[in-house]
């Protein structure tokens, strides 16, 4: 499969999972990963800004003074909550939220970009965490002029927290299911899919539903050989109970070169919306 940008081939990395699958990845650069910085500071920062109001709003209905004595403790654990709430939205708001949203927080999220492993697999939490542990000395502040200065320089983008964690972080170019199964380059397939009449003796399970549309929607990802080994794989995982039924040799089964035709119009047919996609 030709890469997105041909013609930058330094800001891509074809790797290999070890289920033997080629990805083509088109690494973030520095500006993409500047905007999803800005949006998660201006998202911590406004909830850190929110709770600083609140607390001053409650000090003023209570009339609670700072200075006053018998409020001197209850001020002391407000002030070492909001200390260690300044340091989790500085540290835990990014290693929670790459964890919880495999490599994404909503800064990244909104610009499109995911932290992955070297390999191209998902993060762990111990990953998230390594990551972000050297936030304070590469991206807050003036130190954040060492980890763009890392990233502008690094062959793979990297500032020193993906290399800590041995990560990096890519671009998602998302496509929707309709879309897909909208592609001009492909016969209809309802009502005049040649395959309708085998579409509908095929019942899928929610797995093999979840395989197929993971498959469809991350096909331009894999290289030729293996996008034609995984689509024979699922073509025939789903014909082979099919074919032990009644008469099923008078049934018109797809050939090597419709497969992928096969499994657009077995999902457009199959009732159901796709599953959703985890963020």
């Amino acid at each position: 499969m030709p890469l997105t940008n041909p013609e930058a081939p330094a800001f891509h990395e074809t790797v290999e999972t070890p289920e033997q699958v080629r990805l083509h990845l088109e690494l973030a650069g520095l500006g993409t990963r500047s905007i999803a910085y800005i949006l998660d500071t201006l998202l911590r920062y406004g909830v850190l800004l929110a709770i600083f109001v609140a607390v001053v709003l409650v000090f003023d209905v209570f009339q609670i003074h700072w200075e006053t004595t018998g409020d001197r403790f209850g001020t002391h654990l407000i002030l070492i909550i909001l200390t260690l709430l300044y340091f989790f939205m500085e540290w835990g708001y990014f290693a929670m939220f790459e964890w919880l949203w495999t490599g994404q927080t909503p800064g990244k999220r909104a610009a499109r970009i995911r932290v992955l492993k070297d390999g191209g697999g998902p993060i762990s939490f111990l990953d998230a965490a390594l990551r972000n542990l050297v936030r304070i000395i590469d991206s807050s502040g003036p130190m954040a002029a060492i980890g763009m200065m890392f990233i502008f320089f690094s062959k793979k983008n990297k500032r020193p927290g993906d290399l800590l964690a041995r990560t990096i972080v890519v671009r998602e170019h998302p496509r929707t299911l309709m879309q897909l199964l909208a592609v001009s380059d492909l016969p209809p397939r309802i009502p005049d899919d040649p395959f309708i009449d085998l579409i509908r003796r095929i019942s899928l399970t929610s797995d093999q539903h979840d395989l197929i549309v993971r498959y469809l929607l991350r096909r331009d990802q894999l290289d030729s050989t293996t996008r034609a080994r995984l689509c024979g794989q699922i073509v025939d995982a789903v014909l082979n109970p099919v074919r032990l039924q009644p008469n099923s040799e008078h049934l018109s089964l797809p050939q090597e070169p419709d497969y992928e035709r096969f499994l657009q119009g077995l999902i457009a047919v199959q009732a159901g919306p796709p599953p959703a996609s985890r963020p």
